[in-house]
């Protein structure tokens, strides 16, 4: 059971840490566009999902 929760413990960490990263790229890079920020994200949750 704790390695269950140490799991997703870990894997929260890493979403949160996606999310963070999105959101600094979408503030930095002008040109970006919402729909690119989305299609970036939603790989790098299925990268995380794979492990």
């Amino acid at each position: 059971m704790n390695n269950e929760m140490s799991d997703m413990s870990d894997k929260q960490d890493e979403f949160f840490n996606l999310l963070k990263r999105t959101y600094e790229k979408g503030m930095s890079e002008k040109e970006i566009t919402v729909e690119r920020l989305l299609e970036d994200l939603k790989i790098d949750i299925r990268r995380v999902i794979a492990k």
